[in-house]
């Protein structure tokens, strides 16, 4: 009777993970903070990138300059230097 019970136990917790899917989606406010990768400091090399190959997936910018070593170095979205931005505080919110 113990066994039995405890298999039925066992199995309502696997079927029960496998039903609770929490949806996830992000705000549909506009894009807070729009860089992949964003620099605020203002100095030559602020984001420097040693690397052979780079792809990054979205906008970069800094408030210096980039400066990459990278043979293949490719930024699917704007690539801005010198861009005068504000870092954001992301922990303020």
């Amino acid at each position: 009777m113990l066994k039995r019970f405890l298999s039925l136990l066992t199995a309502a917790a696997t079927v029960s993970t496998w039903t609770q899917f929490i949806p996830a989606h992000a705000d549909d406010a506009p894009s807070v903070y729009p860089y992949t990768i964003f620099a605020g400091s203002d100095a030559d090399g602020a984001i420097t990138i040693n690397s052979g190959n780079v792809c990054i997936n979205g906008n970069v910018a800094t408030n210096g300059t980039i400066a990459a070593s990278s043979a293949n170095f490719n930024v699917n979205g704007q690539r801005t230097e010198h861009a005068g931005a504000e870092m954001i505080l992301i922990n303020s919110r």
